[in-house]
C-alpha cells in the first residue's frame, strides 16, 4: 500500500528534477552567452540562477543552509537573480545598440561633414557668435566626432528603427536669432531653430538624413536636399563689417590684457629682482660678474668691492665697483656701470 501511495510522488520528483536539469543548463549557457557578449555582471547572474535550479547544488544548498530547504524562498530568491541578470543584460544591450547607431552616425557625418545640410550648422554658430547672440558659449558642434556620444534618440519607428536628432547646442529649446543676418527663405519663412535628424535601422545603417526648417511662425518642415545652402540667404556684407569689427575690438582687448599681463608679471619681477640677481654672499650682480670676468687680464685676480643699483622702468641700473689685476701684475680699481633687466640678463654695459 505505502509502495503505491509513494510511486506517483517519486515519478513527480523524477520529472520536477528533470525539468530542473532543463532549465538550469538552458540558463547556465544563455549566462555564458550573455557574459562574453553582453554583461559580465548580468550573464554572471543569469549563471547563477541557473546554477541555483540544477538539483545537485540545490540539495548540497538544503544541507548547508535551513532557510534554503523552502520551496518558496528557493523560488523568489532564484527568480530575483534571474530578473535581476535579464535587467541588467537589457541594459547594457540598448547602451551597446545606441552606442553602435551613433558610431554608424558618427561614419556618415564623417563622410558627408561637408555638405552644406552639416556645414549650415558650423555657419550659424559663427553668425551667432559674430552678432553675439543667445549664449554662444554653450553652443557646440554636436555632430563632430569626439561629440557623437551626445546625439540623443528621438523615436522609434514601427520597424525597430530609431531617429537621433542633431541640435547645435544641447538646449534643443533655444532657437537663434538670426533677423539680423538671414533674410526669410521663400515657402519657408525666417528661420528660428535648425536641426538635423537621422534615421538608424537595426542594422546599424544610416538609411535617411534630413534637416528641419523651424519658422518663426514654429512651423517645421523637412529639407533632405543635402546641397540646401543657408549662405545664399545670408547678409554676407554686413556679417563681413561686423566680423571684422567684433575682431578689431578682440584684438584690442587681447592687447590691453597682454599689456596688463606684462606689467603685472613686471611688477613681480621687480618685487623679487634683489632676491634673483644679487648675490647673497657678497652682494654681487651675479650675471654682471659672469660677464665682465672673462674680458679681464687676470679673471682668477677678479675681487668684487661693491654693488649697488636703482631700479628704472624697464630694467635696473648697476654699478660695480671691483678690483684686478693689471698687466704687470698689481691690482687697480675699475668701476662698471651697466643695464640689467628684471630677468638678470645683462643688456648693455659702460665703464
Amino acid at each position: 500500500m505505502n509502495q503505491n501511495l509513494n510511486s506517483p510522488l517519486s515519478t513527480k520528483r523524477i520529472v520536477l528534477n528533470i525539468f530542473k536539469w532543463i532549465f538550469g543548463l538552458f540558463f547556465s549557457f544563455i549566462g555564458l552567452v550573455v557574459f562574453f557578449n553582453a554583461s559580465y555582471v548580468g550573464g554572471f547572474l543569469i549563471i547563477i540562477a541557473g546554477f541555483l535550479l540544477i538539483p545537485p547544488i540545490s540539495n548540497k544548498l538544503k544541507e548547508k543552509v535551513n532557510i534554503w530547504r523552502e520551496f518558496v524562498i528557493r523560488l523568489i530568491f532564484t527568480m530575483v537573480i534571474l530578473f535581476l541578470g535579464v535587467l541588467i543584460s537589457s541594459i547594457k544591450g540598448m547602451k551597446s545598440e545606441s552606442l553602435e547607431n551613433k558610431k554608424a552616425i558618427q561614419k556618415y557625418v564623417k563622410a558627408n561633414k561637408n555638405k552644406p545640410m552639416f556645414k549650415n550648422l558650423q555657419l550659424l554658430q559663427e553668425w551667432e557668435n559674430t552678432f553675439d547672440l543667445g549664449n554662444t558659449d554653450q553652443k557646440i558642434l554636436n555632430y563632430s566626432e569626439k561629440n557623437s556620444v551626445q546625439y540623443q534618440p528621438l523615436d522609434t519607428l514601427n520597424d525597430g528603427s530609431i531617429t537621433y536628432r542633431l541640435f547645435l547646442n544641447n538646449n534643443k529649446y533655444e532657437s537663434f536669432s538670426t533677423k539680423q543676418y538671414l533674410k526669410p527663405i521663400k515657402n519657408f519663412g525666417q528661420l528660428k531653430n535648425y536641426f538635423i535628424v537621422f534615421t538608424v535601422t537595426k542594422k546599424n545603417e544610416v538609411v535617411k538624413t534630413v534637416a528641419m526648417f523651424e519658422n518663426d511662425k514654429n512651423n517645421v518642415q523637412e529639407i533632405s536636399d543635402m546641397n540646401f545652402d543657408l549662405s545664399q540667404y545670408a547678409e554676407l556684407n554686413l556679417i563681413k563689417v561686423r566680423r571684422e569689427k567684433k575682431e578689431k575690438g578682440l584684438a584690442e582687448i587681447q592687447k590691453k590684457e597682454e599689456e596688463e599681463k606684462y606689467l603685472q608679471e613686471l611688477q613681480e619681477k621687480k618685487m623679487n629682482w634683489k632676491k634673483n640677481c644679487i648675490s647673497g654672499w657678497d652682494g654681487s650682480c651675479t650675471k654682471l660678474v659672469r660677464t665682465i670676468k672673462p674680458n679681464l687680464l687676470d679673471p682668477k685676480s677678479f675681487e668684487h668691492i661693491d654693488t649697488s643699483f636703482k631700479m628704472m622702468n624697464d630694467y635696473v641700473t648697476v654699478i660695480m665697483q671691483y678690483r684686478a689685476k693689471n698687466a704687470f701684475g698689481a691690482y687697480n680699481i675699475g668701476i662698471v656701470t651697466a643695464k640689467v633687466s628684471y630677468d638678470c640678463e645683462v643688456l648693455e654695459i659702460s665703464e
